[in-house]
């Protein structure tokens, strides 16, 4: 401290141009040395776009903030009554995650590590030239906001994802490959399986694999597997899982390659198709009954799409024309 006031001596008392850019970022400077604080002042806003709050006490900073918003703390270490320590144990107490900058004289490396274990952002020391001390520390201002604002937008935009897909009709799970594990899922894979999310979360590399009917384990893994590698797959994929009452439903899915905590993974949306199937297969049947009874007629039956093409001719049309269906589509 008595290193910098000697530095930065013969700028007291002398009026140092404004700011050259009005304030973006808001500071709190809290030190119990007024003319420290004022001198800081001074070099901090001759080239960088702060506005800048002066306390002299943890007392007078907690008012300070109750009637104003602040971006970031800078905080001397030793203060009477209440040191930067406690300041900002009681901040973080108060679920207040403001970014806090520990800007002391004292360097201490004990001083540093509590600072840094109660929540601090950086600890800098005030001792050296100030030219290098101060740029030091409107780099640490300038940074800490950006990459608290950064991480609080993540929050909200990670935030505003799961309110999205919780609540979407479609399931949805996170599967880690190496080991394969289950790491996120959503409300609507709980009605699709039948197990709660904490249940699949808990499932191992078995379990997981005998979600999937035997009959298309081989042919589901295998397209996970060409998803993992990057390869083309089909848009989507169709198979049997087996839900925890163990009866068998149909799913349609969409698979993707993501990166979960910096290792591979796949995320896949989940479709019931179970009824769908089951439409589609009346509807099949119905239909090769329709074909069978035509081919039993002695009549001509045939029948056009909406673009008059020939869709089906029964046996008798194809015996007294002598042409074949597909014969007589590539006729005309």
């Amino acid at each position: 401290m008595q290193q910098l006031n000697e530095n930065i001596k013969d700028i007291n008392g002398v009026e140092l141009p404004p700011s050259k850019k009005q304030g973006n970022l808001r500071v709190l400077h809290v030190d119990d040395d007024r003319c420290f604080l004022k001198v800081s002042k001074q070099i901090l806003l001759l080239e960088n776009s702060f506005e800048i709050d002066n306390a002299t006490s943890v007392d007078e900073a907690f008012t300070k903030m109750k009637d104003q918003s602040y971006d970031v703390i800078v905080s001397d270490f030793e203060m009477p009554q209440k040191d930067g320590l406690k300041f900002l144990k009681e901040i973080r107490e108060q679920n207040n995650q403001i970014p806090f900058i520990l800007f002391t004289g004292k360097g201490r490396e004990d001083v540093a590590v509590k600072a840094l274990n109660l929540g601090a952002d950086r600890y800098l020391n005030k001792n050296g030239s100030p030219e290098t001390v101060y740029c030091e520390l409107a780099d640490a201002i300038n940074k800490t906001v950006e990459r608290r604002k950064s991480a609080n937008n993540f929050v909200a935009s990670e935030s505003k994802y799961r309110t999205l897909v919780e609540n979407s009709l479609q399931g949805l799970l996170i599967l880690k490959v190496f080991p394969l594990k289950f790491v996120f899922g959503n409300a609507a894979i709980e009605k699709i399986l039948g197990y709660s999310v904490e249940e699949l979360m808990s499932f191992s590399s078995k379990e997981i694999t005998e979600l999937v009917y035997h009959e298309d384990r081989t042919a589901y893994f295998n397209c996970v597997e060409k998803c993992l590698q990057g390869e083309q797959t089909k848009s989507c994929f169709e198979f049997r899982a087996v839900r925890k009452d163990n009866s068998v439903i149909w799913l349609e899915t969409f698979s993707t390659r993501v990166e979960y905590e910096g290792q591979p993974a796949i995320q896949g949306l989940f479709l019931d198709i179970t009824e769908s199937k089951k439409d589609r297969e009346v509807l099949r049947e119905s239909e090769q009954k329709y074909r069978e009874l035509a081919d039993s007629l002695p009549d001509i039956v045939f029948e056009t799409g909406l673009s008059g093409q020939l869709e089906f001719v029964n046996k008798r049309a194809e015996e007294i024309s002598g042409y074949s269906l597909s014969e007589i589509k590539k006729k005309g």
